[in-house]
């Protein structure tokens, strides 16, 4: 068995063990969620099943003008792939 990793710590002048961490992002969201809540509102994570909703709004016409790089019409899939990119993003 090897040496283990170490790191210098300046607060103990010397070598320390070092441990390494991931996080994946699912665990860290579980761990960190952003959820905003206020007397009119409440913002949260995007989720998959936020689809039709946020489709109503945004292949409006008006919005995505508004939104400037979206297309109009928009395509379904289009706003499928934003949602699922964001999702570990706190979209």
């Amino acid at each position: 068995m090897g040496k283990p990793d170490t790191t210098f710590s300046t607060a103990w002048q010397g070598e320390l063990p070092l441990q390494k961490m991931i996080l994946t992002p699912e665990q860290w969201a579980a761990l960190n969620p952003l959820c905003l809540t206020r007397q009119k509102t409440k913002l949260r994570p995007i989720a998959a099943s936020d689809y039709q909703p946020a489709y109503d709004v945004f292949s409006l016409e008006c919005v995505t003008k508004n939104l400037a790089y979206w297309p109009h019409p928009l395509p379904s899939e289009y706003l499928k792939n934003k949602i699922a990119k964001s999702r570990w993003k706190n979209g």
